[in-house]
C-alpha cells in the first residue's frame, strides 16, 4: 500500500470513527489522534487498513498509543 492510498484510508476511518461518536456509541473515549496513529502504526506493520481501523474501532480504552496497538494486536491475533 502506497504513501496516498495509506493516507485515504486513515481519513475514511477517522470519519467512521468520528461518525460512529456522533451517534452516541461513547465506547470509544480516546482522542481521535491517538486512534488515527495506532493504525498508521499496523498499516506500516503491513496489516489491512480497514482490519486495523476495526480492530482500534473495538477498543473501548487505552492510556497511550502503545496500549492501544497493543490491544489491537492481541484482538487481531484471536
Amino acid at each position: 500500500m502506497g504513501r496516498k492510498t495509506a493516507q485515504r484510508v486513515l481519513l475514511e476511518l477517522k470519519e467512521r470513527v468520528e461518525a460512529s461518536e456522533m451517534l452516541g456509541s461513547g465506547a470509544n473515549t480516546d482522542a481521535p489522534d491517538i486512534r488515527s496513529e495506532a493504525v498508521a502504526a499496523l498499516v506500516s506493520l503491513g496489516y489491512d487498513g480497514l482490519a486495523a481501523g476495526k480492530a482500534i474501532a473495538a477498543i473501548e480504552k487505552a492510556e497511550s498509543v502503545e496500549a492501544l496497538i497493543t490491544a489491537a494486536l492481541r484482538r487481531m491475533a484471536k
